[in-house]
């Protein structure tokens, strides 16, 4: 079994918690759950039976683990899951505006500017 992967998604206001985990050989499936304000949003679930089965490397299944991660990112970051649609073009760099502003700020405060 391998150590999970656990990520906090940004998309507009709200933080969204990506989690994936290997349920090990004796139920090879790869899990992502998509939470929201504690709530499973979407589930993914991967069988590779076939790569127990063949002996695979632990790095093969890490790449699956990495990748099914990183899709399950992209999709928060698409808007798929705001009620409010995808963000437009203004909302997005509206949001890049506002970030420089606050590391901007920060780092004045810090002294680092």
């Amino acid at each position: 079994m391998l150590p999970g992967l656990n990520t906090d998604v940004q998309y507009r206001t709200k933080t969204y918690h990506v989690q994936t985990e290997d349920l090990g050989e004796d139920n090879p499936h790869i899990l992502t759950l998509l939470y929201h304000a504690g709530s499973i949003l979407h589930r993914v679930k991967t069988p590779y039976a076939d790569l127990v089965a063949r002996r695979a490397p632990a790095r093969e299944i890490a790449a699956l683990m990495q990748r099914q991660h990183e899709k399950v990112i992209q999709t928060v970051r698409s808007g798929r899951y705001d009620r409010e649609g995808p963000a437009s073009l203004d909302d997005i760099i509206l949001e890049y505006l506002l970030e420089e502003e606050r590391r901007e700020q920060g780092g004045a405060r810090d002294g680092k500017k």
